[in-house]
């Protein structure tokens, strides 16, 4: 339970972290930074390194930097929220931090962080035990939300359709490979797609054609997490639906995921030739709002309170859904801002409502 508060100017943001995402929530946090200002809030932000340190902003901008060689961000991009002062010196260690967050120079936490360790609940916990309100989803929504096995069990307990799926840990492929090869076989066939359960931003996916491909797909999948996910190829469009509020939330217009190759992976979404999705996506009112529904029933059944972003596939009339992101990429390509805008609902906006919500 999130403590109220009367007054919510003062917001700190908090990015980086240990996960494989964290050149994303770089990228987000500074478009987080800039959308706050310009709705009036007061803001300051710390940045904590792949160790989880607190950092400066001399380490973020040598951070930014190499997002604008690999062509995620551009040359001056956010240059005025790097020279504004907004990110803070490196306080000693996480004591201090956390004795920042909880002091009067600080009334709410945003916490902008993609992946484990930041959006699977762990931030969401220590912030809910210190009574110190934050936007998003909490720890139970938060922890459910980042397992993609969990979501599809929980969502089908639900009567919600999800993609096919067969899911096993690590240790089960290492005790017995060819069983779990012939599991996935009979059940999706091929082509299909392994995952790492409770990745982001794509991290680990691969396509298999093959059994071969199949071993190698679950090889790279399994350096990213013990609990692994296929799913066979769908031959529907993917889509994306913007949720935010807590009792009542609201859908944003859906998105339309272009893709230039065979799956949304990580440089279709960031790289320089990232995707170019289509909003509001070219649907009917009819599979709009049935995209709709289900991200709002999605959002309800798993908890889910702030804002999230929920993935589906349409196929034969269909819903599917893929997956839900609870803390969405934001910034340049990323489609949580973009649907919202579209829908009538500017990033200063946005930003403000997400604002009242974790303070209500």
């Amino acid at each position: 339970m999130k403590k109220k508060i009367r007054h919510m100017e003062k917001v700190c943001v908090l990015f980086g972290g240990t996960s494989p995402e964290h050149d994303i929530s770089v990228k987000s946090a500074l478009f987080a930074l800039k959308s706050l200002t310009m709705a009036g809030f007061e803001c300051r932000a710390y940045y904590l390194d792949r160790q989880n340190r607190p950092y400066g902003p001399e380490a973020v901008a040598q951070r930014v930097g190499v997002l604008i060689e690999e062509g995620i961000l551009s040359e001056g991009e956010y240059a005025e929220i790097l020279d504004s002062g907004l990110i803070r010196g490196k306080p000693r260690d996480m004591g201090e931090l956390f004795n920042i967050l909880m002091s009067d120079d600080v009334d709410v936490v945003f916490p902008v962080f993609h992946g484990p360790g930041g959006e699977d609940g762990s931030i969401q916990g220590a912030l809910e035990f210190l009574d110190i309100p934050f936007v998003g989803c909490g720890v139970a929504g938060s922890a459910m939300a980042m397992d993609k096995v969990i979501t599809k069990k929980m969502c089908e307990f639900h009567g919600i359709k999800v993609v096919d799926y067969l899911s096993f840990y690590v240790h089960e492929w290492k005790k017995g490979k060819q069983a779990c090869l012939e599991k996935i076989e009979k059940k999706l066939g091929y082509p299909c797609f392994v995952k790492p359960a409770g990745q982001g931003s794509s991290i680990g996916i691969s396509r298999a054609d093959n059994k071969e491909e199949l071993v190698s797909s679950i090889s790279a999948a399994a350096v990213y997490d013990s609990k692994l996910l296929c799913e066979p190829a769908i031959s529907g469009m993917e889509y994306s639906v913007g949720v935010i509020g807590n009792a009542n939330p609201k859908a944003s217009v859906p998105a339309e995921i272009s893709l230039w190759k065979d799956f949304f992976d990580y440089p279709a979404k960031y790289g320089p030739n990232a995707v170019d999705d289509i909003i509001p996506a070219p649907l009917g009112p009819g599979l709009t709002r049935k995209l709709q529904q289900t991200a709002l029933k999605t959002y309800e059944v798993m908890g889910l309170s702030g804002m999230a972003r929920v993935d589906s596939f349409i196929e034969n009339g269909q819903v599917l859904v893929n997956e839900i992101n609870t803390i969405p990429g934001m910034g340049g390509n990323s489609l949580f801002h973009r649907m919202w805008e579209k829908t009538g609902v500017s990033p200063p906006r946005l930003f403000e409502r997400l604002i009242k919500y974790a303070c209500e």
